[in-house]
């Protein structure tokens, strides 16, 4: 890693923003947060993101029925 990547990854460890799609390895959760931030600040694309993540936290049961189906 070169010097100047090290400056930028050390400033990232310091500077970063704790974010709960930063937290999860669910591709759902993290895809939601890419569609929401292309337009929204992210102080109002985290209310958002709760709300759908609260709303629609079963997608996984309605995907698996469209594939039996």
């Amino acid at each position: 890693m070169n010097e100047f990547t090290k400056t930028i990854v050390e400033w990232y460890e310091e500077n970063k923003r704790e974010l709960p799609w930063r937290e999860s390895a669910d591709p759902y959760l993290i895809w939601i947060s890419e569609i929401i931030l292309q337009q929204t600040r992210v102080a109002q694309g985290m209310i958002i993101f709760f709300a759908l993540s609260s709303v629609f936290p079963m997608y996984r049961l309605w995907l698996l029925r469209m594939r039996t189906r």
